[in-house]
């Protein structure tokens, strides 16, 4: 074959490339991005228009409605779902499976857009965004202590501006604690009685360098309400402030409005065992590192820690790098494993040399699939890790037939080179053949539809590339290799020793008696598949896409009725928490109220979400467990059934 003639003739040049391949593919396996399952776009696309203050009644009148009838026109759409909640519309917008997710984007937007001069004109900005398996919070930071909620919230949002700026880091969450407020409370009979209006506040403060933000101003109480959150100012030094002259004397804020010093209204809350503080949430960038990403966050805080108020505690909970870590661990593991065995194997059967020729064959395919799948953008995940141990016992198959063929000619007394040449050239379309057939039963499922075909779609994309390296390997290296390195000597099996002797000798006595009782072959052959098939079908075998696995983290999601004010829900949050504080298989647990399961504020508002709340909860390390955490699970699910409003 011209492939391995071309290898042959130069044989320094393939041995560099080897060596450059050991180089490169392990430089691709440190370097990609681990993560737990494929990082998959799911076709969903959330809009959401918060508009702070209006209660789901006009929310679904004023915003829901028309949104629902200018999204549902549009193309490859499946369902239309929408929350008209207290201060926003959430509308998810499901689409079909093999969707245009950039398409989709674009045209949920341009909609919007053409809807929005219908909107109230003192909306927030619409949020769209689409969903990704990325979304979820890799970490969660809970910050308590001594010095306050105040101080505690500024610390957060500092940590949280210099985090966002890290390399793979997507978005950051602040939640709990409160911020400093200075409240403008005005009169408008006294703007009156000066011929002053509220615009002519405004300008004075704005005059001052002070931040008055855009928006809406509150009205209520005879009042106009302007909140300043401004940290560093005096309220005396705002009342102070001149507004006007009138007939030669000014006119200053005090007599016309009422400066109030306090607090921003509290919108989420956060507590770490029963003690309240503020908490971040981490997400990732699609294909980020989590594992490396975590770990710098970590390194970071950690290195901040020493001009952190006295006191102050940090606690890191749901960390998804080291459920990661673990399971890349595991595979990785068990391939080390499969790959020790199967060099266990081929040593017994084929001999030491020739065990040793096949072997490398399982590494160099290894990397070279590494540096394909890098290449192609392809995380190391659990459905990869799998796919390599599947391909694992596969690949050396081309490889074994080329090395012993090779062995098998130099015994007939050819020269080393032409050996490998006329074995590689006497088995290679019978070994492309075979790898053909076998990368044929896996192509058609990479055009599984939806999003599961999605998901495991990168097994048979990783079977096909492995193998395909494996043919490689076996067409251009081994023969290489061989031609190279390998010494008649002792015949393959007289190197095995007696273990392929004994086999051989076993195997040929069955086939023997099998040949001579045909019928009873045949016969029992059948009764065993159909007995197999019966026992199948009365077994009533449940199906389920992921076995149930012992969790070392669980959540607990609480949604109050729609109007449940914050207190309510955190009341209810809190007695949760009083019972988990008593639970001896429990590590850490934190409760967030305001937000809902998935670790934002419901779509990005800044407003948060009052009748939503979760709770975080890290089970003790597997040595130190006092039950299954499955257990611990149902006895909390069990509690929470018994709360009143429960389902």
């Amino acid at each position: 074959m011209w492939l391995t003639r071309f290898a042959l003739e130069h044989r320094t040049t393939v041995l560099v490339f080897a060596f450059l391949l050991l180089i490169s593919g392990g430089v691709a396996y440190l370097t990609l991005p681990r993560e737990a399952a494929p990082d998959i776009k799911i076709p969903i696309i959330m809009v959401v228009v918060p508009y702070p203050g209006v209660g789901p009644e006009d929310i679904e009148s004023l915003l829901t409605t028309p949104l629902e009838a200018e999204l549902k026109d549009v193309d490859d759409l499946d369902v239309l779902n929408s929350t008209s909640a207290e201060g926003m519309s959430m509308i998810q917008v499901n689409f079909l499976p093999d969707a245009d997710l950039s398409e989709a984007l674009t045209s949920v937007r341009d909609k919007v857009n053409r809807v929005r001069p219908e909107l109230p004109a003192d909306i927030q900005e619409p949020v769209i965004n689409e969903i990704s398996s990325s979304d979820w919070p890799v970490l969660m930071v809970s910050i308590s202590g001594e010095a306050g909620l105040v101080k505690l919230k500024r610390l957060a949002e500092e940590l949280e501006q210099e985090i966002e700026a890290m390399d793979g880091v997507l978005e950051v969450d602040v939640f709990g604690g409160t911020e400093r407020e200075i409240r403008v409370e005005v009169n408008p009979h006294l703007l009156t009685s000066y011929d002053l209006s509220l615009t002519d506040v405004t300008t004075a403060l704005s005059q001052e360098n002070v931040n008055v933000p855009g928006g809406p101003v509150e009205e209520g109480d005879l009042r106009y309400t302007l909140r300043i959150p401004e940290e560093l100012k005096d309220p005396r030094e705002i009342e102070d402030m001149v507004v006007s002259t009138r007939f030669g004397h000014p006119v200053r804020i005090r007599e016309v409005a009422t400066v109030v010093d306090d607090f921003k209204e509290i919108t989420t809350v956060s507590r770490y065992r029963g003690t309240e503080g503020v908490s971040l949430t981490l997400k990732k960038q699609s294909g980020a590192n989590i594992i490396k990403l975590v770990d710098s966050v970590k390194e970071f805080i950690d290195s901040r820690s020493s001009t952190f108020p006295a006191g102050t505690r940090v606690v890191y909970l749901n960390d998804y790098s080291k459920f990661i870590r673990e399971r890349v661990d595991e595979l990785e593991n068990n391939i080390l494993t499969a790959l020790l065995l199967v060099v266990a194997v081929l040593f017994l059967f084929i001999g030491g040399r020739n065990a040793m020729f096949v072997a490398v064959a399982i590494p160099l395919s290894m990397l070279m699939a590494f540096v394909i799948l890098q290449m192609m953008g392809v995380t190391l995940n659990m459905v990869v890790l799998f796919g390599l141990i599947l391909a694992l016992g596969m690949l050396v198959d081309n490889a074994i037939v080329i090395v012993e063929n090779s062995y098998r000619h130099t015994q007939l007394g050819k020269s080393i080179y032409q050996a490998a040449f006329d074995a590689a050239r006497e088995v290679a379309w019978p070994v492309i053949t075979s790898t053909l057939t076998t990368l044929a039963v896996f192509f058609p499922l990479l055009s599984w539809p939806g999003i599961m075909g999605k998901f495991f779609g990168y097994l048979p994309l990783t079977l096909i590339v492995t193998l395909s390296s494996s043919l490689f390997v076996a067409l251009v290296f081994n023969p290489v290799f061989c031609a190279t390195f390998m010494k008649p000597g002792a015949a393959a099996s007289e190197e095995a020793g007696g273990v392929k002797t004994s086999f051989l000798r076993g195997y040929r006595s069955a086939l023997r008696w099998s040949l001579r009782h045909r019928a009873i072959v045949v016969v029992g052959m059948l009764l065993l598949f159909f007995g197999s098939f019966a026992a199948y079908i009365t077994s009533h075998p449940r199906i389920e896409f992921f076995p149930a696995t012992t969790p070392d983290r669980a959540r607990v999601n609480i949604e109050a009725p729609e109007g449940t004010n914050l207190q309510a829900t955190d009341r209810i949050s809190a007695s949760i928490e009083r019972y988990l504080d008593g639970l001896d298989n429990v590590k850490h647990f934190m409760g967030n109220v305001g937000t809902g399961g998935s670790g934002h504020r419901s779509a990005a508002s800044s407003e948060g979400t009052p009748y939503l709340a979760s709770i975080a909860i890290d089970f003790l390390d597997r040595a130190d467990w006092k039950e299954n955490p499955l257990e611990t699970i149902e006895t909390t699910r069990a509690f929470t059934s018994l709360l009143p409003g429960a389902p």
